[in-house]
């Protein structure tokens, strides 16, 4: 991360400096969402929180088990195998991560999906056209399981009492 405004990994002056993280900030506040995936390239990796730490949250059991089984779902969908762990003691430390946020704002179910392939030999960031429906198609179903998963273990919302469900 750099303090330097023009670096594509510029991360602002403070948590939220930015307009563009404002929005998305306020737009998730507003609403009551259930469990959140970002998705990134490369590693082909489910990460949980947190991942500013290699402490383990308190609900570490509960957020493997659903990686698990989202592993097991994309495994099933096209043989690729995603590996899955918290994100500061399987892959490395990061700050101001989006999963880590959700997670503690809310106590939400937050991963963020590193999506194939492996290495730079094999793409890199950037998948190869023909490989890009392939993907969605393995991810889909680990994605509506959790959507599942999230409607059978709703939550009411802070503003439930106003009818904001």
């Amino acid at each position: 991360m750099t303090t330097v405004p023009g670096s594509a990994v510029y991360r602002g002056t403070s948590p939220f400096s930015e307009p563009e993280t404002q929005a998305i900030r306020d737009f998730f506040l507003e609403k009551n969402f259930q469990a959140l995936i970002s998705y990134h390239s490369f590693s082909q990796l489910i990460l949980h929180p947190w991942g500013y730490t290699t402490t383990v949250t308190e609900k570490d059991a509960l957020l493997r088990e659903i990686a698990s089984r989202m592993s097991e779902i994309i495994k099933k969908a096209r043989g690729t195998v995603y590996e899955y762990g918290q994100a500061g003691g399987f892959l490395y430390l990061t700050n101001g991560d989006t999963i880590d946020w959700s997670f503690a704002s809310s106590g939400i179910p937050s991963y963020t999906i590193e999506l194939p392939p492996l290495d730079e030999l094999h793409g890199g960031f950037f998948n190869a056209e023909e490989e890009i429906n392939g993907i969605f198609q393995e991810n889909l179903p680990a994605l509506l399981y959790l959507i599942e998963w999230s409607v059978e273990n709703f939550k009411h919302s802070r503003n439930s009492s106003q009818g904001d469900n």
